[in-house]
């Protein structure tokens, strides 16, 4: 299994903190693995308190963990647990890269759903963007152990329209704006599954 140098990423991470003068996030994490199909994955941890809710984050394709430390530092700032995973066959977790179902990764976010529900409560969310969205979406849908789900930036890849998405975005510039309202959905139990989406009509 390819498995790059875990200090390669953590330098480069040290590295871009430095540059981007957000070096006070690199020491917030601590780390973990849990086990999906014999596959290692690896997960960056933000324990804010053990009884509070655990936002658990699937990232996109080609990204892991680490590339949103920011964001996931200010969901733990609002107080939660956060649990980032680096997908099989991306970051520093275990697989062949490029290659993976979505049922593995839904698999794999299961996994870290029962590590998040161990080593902290069972009030767990899941927050995915992108590929990480289309995840989120379909653990969601077979998965009751979770309190919310938001897909950001998702595909339901049994709907036909799915090959009209484009890579438009229907706002600009309004990164912030978007994740203070992802942290207040997470905030309020009647969201079951919010989902945001970039279809270009």
């Amino acid at each position: 299994m390819d498995t790059p140098p875990d200090s390669a990423y953590r330098s480069h991470f040290y590295q871009l903190a430095k540059q981007m003068n957000l070096e006070h996030l690199s020491h917030r994490f601590s780390e973990d693995t849990v086990l999906s199909d014999g596959i290692r994955l690896h997960l960056d941890i933000i324990v804010s308190d053990r009884n509070a809710p655990t936002v658990v984050f699937l990232p996109g394709t080609a990204t892991y963990a680490l590339c949103f430390a920011e964001i996931l530092v200010a969901i733990a700032d609002a107080g939660y647990n956060v649990v980032g995973i680096d997908a099989r066959g991306h970051g520093r977790s275990e697989g062949t890269r490029g290659d993976y179902t979505v049922s593995e990764l839904v698999r794999d976010a299961q996994a870290v759903i029962g590590y998040a529900i161990d080593h902290f409560n069972e009030r767990v969310s899941l927050l995915g963007c992108s590929q990480g969205g289309i995840i989120a979406f379909y653990t969601a849908a077979i998965d009751d152990r979770i309190q919310s789900a938001i897909c950001q930036n998702f595909a339901d890849l049994s709907d036909p329209a799915t090959l009209h998405i484009a890579r438009y975005p229907l706002w600009r510039g309004g990164a912030n704006r978007l994740w203070r309202l992802l942290i207040a959905c997470f905030r309020s139990s009647k969201y079951r599954l919010l989902l945001i989406l970039t279809i270009n009509a």
